[in-house]
């Protein structure tokens, strides 16, 4: 019963490919849960990530340009013109919050984007939200005397699970506390609980930096600009991942724009940014916490100095305005850890 289920899950998971790639991934031994990107590259093999490690499927099998016409057609439900803008984004959004990423030649318009055509690339990501992953560390990143979630940065390399765990707080913070999920075990979903005295030391730590540093977190309203559409994961307009019961969604929107937007016409308590960067999502986020939201937001670097580096971050952080710094590490079993910092740049846990 239960490896029936888990064949109706991949076929369900692979059910926008091609006729030939479908056949090929479902020769293979996968689980749903395990499957993380397929990529599309016309004459070129067929290759997916797969826990964490990346393999080729079909010996000797090569991808054809009707495979990848055939793909946009099925995840567009034969209506790519109802696609038309996304793609000119270089991705398109699927039921069930799956995002293929596109690319091929570009077409200009006044030296912008006006369509890709001949599509010859594709990149599909899967999206697996992990309910709890965040429970590790939600109190020590909320602020004990009022309950709000602090001003806080998460930052790691690609891949390490930024966007994830960015969900999950999302989530938290919009159902609060007593919210329909409480979440997972004190390690979350990252990484499970080990036995013997080492885990149990680290875990009592942990729970004591929690009754140092943290609160309870009362439940707020949220504001989420999804400008990749990753996080909340819009489907026509409709979220397909858990973002909680009182979070708002601008998808598709530029961060720096959609930050402004949200503060005028939604009056969130918190706002929610993936992959900050440019000047203008820096100026925003100021503007946006001077104006008495807190923010949520995810950075690319690999450590503190990296981050310390960033030029128009680097101004918020000399004056204090993250009262929480969670750098990310993936170790090679695919695990990933927490190193938490406070405003001034000291490591709490």
């Amino acid at each position: 019963m239960k490896e029936e289920q888990s064949k109706q899950d991949v076929r369900a998971l692979f059910h926008f490919f091609s006729r030939n790639i479908r056949e090929q991934l479902l020769a293979l031994p996968l689980e749903a849960d395990g499957m993380e990107e397929v990529r599309l590259r016309v004459s070129a093999p067929l290759y997916y990530i797969y826990k964490n490690k990346e393999y080729t499927a079909g010996s000797g099998f090569r991808v054809s340009r009707e495979d990848v016409d055939e793909t946009l057609q099925c995840a567009a439900r034969s209506s790519l013109y109802a696609y038309g803008e996304e793609i000119r984004q270089g991705f398109l959004t699927v039921q069930g919050g799956h995002r293929i990423g596109v690319a091929g030649r570009t077409i200009l318009e006044n030296g912008h984007i006006k369509a890709i055509h001949p599509i010859t690339f594709l990149n599909v990501r899967f999206s697996h939200q992990m309910i709890g992953c965040a429970a590790k560390i939600r109190s020590i990143l909320t602020d004990s005397g009022t309950g709000s979630i602090r001003n806080t940065l998460l930052i790691a390399p690609p891949r390490c699970g930024k966007t994830t765990l960015l969900r999950d707080l999302i989530r938290m913070v919009s159902d609060g506390e007593e919210g329909k999920d409480r979440g997972s075990a004190l390690t979350g979903s990252f990484e499970r609980p080990k036995a013997g005295a080492g885990h149990e030391n680290k875990a009592g730590k942990m729970v004591e930096m929690r009754k140092q540093h943290g609160g309870k977190v009362r439940a707020q309203t949220v504001g989420v600009v999804d400008e990749r559409s990753e996080i909340a994961a819009c489907y026509q307009g409709i979220p397909q991942n858990d973002v909680g019961c009182r979070t708002d969604v601008l998808d598709a929107c530029p961060k720096a724009e959609g930050m402004m937007m949200l503060i005028r016409t939604m009056s969130p308590q918190v706002i929610a940014v993936d992959e900050i960067g440019s000047r203008e999502d820096c100026r925003a986020m100021e503007q946006a916490i001077y104006s008495g939201s807190r923010i949520i937001g995810t950075v690319h670097a690999y450590d503190m100095k990296e981050l310390s580096r960033k030029k128009y971050l680097k101004e918020m952080l000399e004056q204090q305005m993250f009262g929480r710094i969670v750098l990310l590490e993936k170790a090679e079993n695919g695990r990933r850890r927490f190193h938490i910092y406070d405003e001034n740049l000291e490591k709490i846990c």
